[in-house]
């Protein structure tokens, strides 16, 4: 079952068929997933160009873990796509980045760095010349070249016969379920996560306690146009603002809250608030928060699928309780 389960299966294909993919590998997290893609491309003396703008356990494996087995990133500014090209070098083998930045609500210009966020099995990995552990024999499964056996699926197929048998980070059979339910409903969740999303902008924008707010469909984001451009039916559920009063008042607001739900995860059906500097990012060093744009009196929210007013009034009693 670490290779295949028939009900993790069904949700590979569904999920691949919404990504316009070829294929796709269920894992048991997030990070599993991560890991599984840059080890079934990368070994010892590769290298990674990423983002500096992305989720802090993320940072943490590109940053500390993955140079342990040879595998170094160089960090650049994700609104600059001359900067991912700079930082190019002949051993460079994978791009890295969020096409929307944690929690810092970054747009990524993916036409301008790439073009594919998701392998659509469209990459020619034999005329790269690059990547051995697609276009060689692999000595684990009886010599077979993953590129000559299953063509557009090698990525996939190596990242399964290899990565899932040998780490062992596969997705349960009952998560798959749970998944496929969800998936179901997806469209008509999202329709009300970004209708929730505005009118908690709305609030945010004339509250007193508010210094400042992150998300690319209010004005004063710097990726404002291009969120436009890039994302017609809106910019996700994920925002962060500023709270007057620095790290304290961030305190006393995620107290106060008594509807949304103090976690570090996003995308719940429940409103979800943290302050990522002393939690999801409190390994990095001053500098690094600095540079990705994580200040004190940062609040990250992911509104949930509650009553808009709701929310905006749990919202609003825990700004004023932050001020006290």
């Amino acid at each position: 079952s670490r290779i295949s389960n028939p009900t993790v299966a069904v949700l590979e294909e569904r999920i691949a068929a919404l990504e316009g993919g070829v294929g796709a590998v269920c894992t048991a997290s997030g990070q599993a997933a991560m890991h599984l893609a840059v080890a079934t491309l990368l070994s010892a003396g590769d290298h990674i160009v990423s983002s500096r703008n992305i989720y802090g356990g993320t940072h943490n494996v590109l940053n500390l873990t993955l140079p342990r087995f040879g595998i170094t990133t160089t960090f650049v500014d994700p609104r600059d796509p001359q900067a991912f090209a700079d930082a190019i070098r002949p051993e460079t083998r994978l791009v890295f980045a969020e096409t929307l930045g944690n929690p810092g609500i970054e747009v990524l210009d993916v036409s301008a760095i790439g073009g594919v966020v998701v392998d659509g099995g469209r990459f020619d990995w034999v005329a790269s010349g690059k990547f051995p552990t697609l276009t060689e024999p692999y000595v684990g499964y009886h010599g077979i070249t993953f590129t000559e056996e299953f063509g557009p699926q090698a990525l996939s197929m190596r990242a399964r016969a290899e990565g899932l048998r040998d780490f062992g980070a596969c997705m349960s059979p009952a998560n798959a379920f749970y998944l496929l339910q969800g998936v179901e409903t997806l469209s008509l969740r999202m329709d009300r996560h970004v209708a929730n999303t505005r009118r908690v902008i709305d609030l945010l924008d004339t509250h007193e306690a508010v210094e400042w707010i992150r998300h690319p469909e209010h004005p004063s984001h710097p990726d404002h146009e291009l969120a436009a451009r890039l994302y017609p039916h809106g910019a996700g559920a994920i925002l962060s603002f500023g709270v007057a009063g620095g790290r304290e008042a961030g305190r006393r607001f995620i107290e106060a809250v008594r509807l949304a739900s103090h976690l570090a995860n996003v995308g719940d059906a429940k409103t979800l608030v943290i302050h990522p500097a002393s939690t999801t990012h409190q390994q990095m060093s001053a500098a690094d928060l600095e540079a990705a744009g994580v200040s004190e009196n940062l609040i990250r929210l992911s509104v949930g699928l509650e009553d808009p007013e709701d929310i905006c009034r749990d919202l609003d009693q825990a700004l004023r309780a932050s001020q006290r």
